[in-house]
């Protein structure tokens, strides 16, 4: 398994974790093709999955799928997630991450998915 995947999955177990939920379990799956070249919106650029993000998430109960472009996607749907359940990331000291205050994993379930915009990452701090 590559190394961004396996990290992006640990994460997902060691939040969960934190918080007390076991067993949430995550299949993933690297696939480029799985997703409209429409969804990008990328100013004429030809698409190209080792560049462009996108990624579907499918978790229902604490179960799910994630389908995604290229294992930088995975970790980007993994901390997606994870935002969307209630966790915070507001720096990356440790200290100032936020948890929900409760989560089972029959609440966890989420589907959707997501087009980078843009082929860079960024923080606007002005915003």
């Amino acid at each position: 398994m590559n190394k961004t995947i396996e990290y992006s999955l640990n994460e997902w177990e060691r939040y969960l974790k934190l918080v007390g939920v076991n067993a949430a379990k995550l299949e993933v799956e690297v696939a480029p093709k799985t997703f409209s070249k429409k969804g990008f919106s990328l100013n004429g650029v030809e698409f190209d999955p080792v560049f462009d993000d996108a990624f579907r998430v499918e978790i229902s109960k604490g179960v799910g799928k994630i389908w995604a472009t290229n294992a930088r996607s995975v970790l980007l749907s993994v901390y997606e997630s994870l935002k969307r359940l209630g966790f915070l990331f507001v720096s990356p000291i440790p200290e100032e991450e936020t948890f929900p205050k409760t989560l089972t994993k029959e609440e966890i379930n989420l589907s959707f998915t997501e087009y980078a915009a843009y082929r860079h990452r960024g923080v606007d701090v002005c915003a």
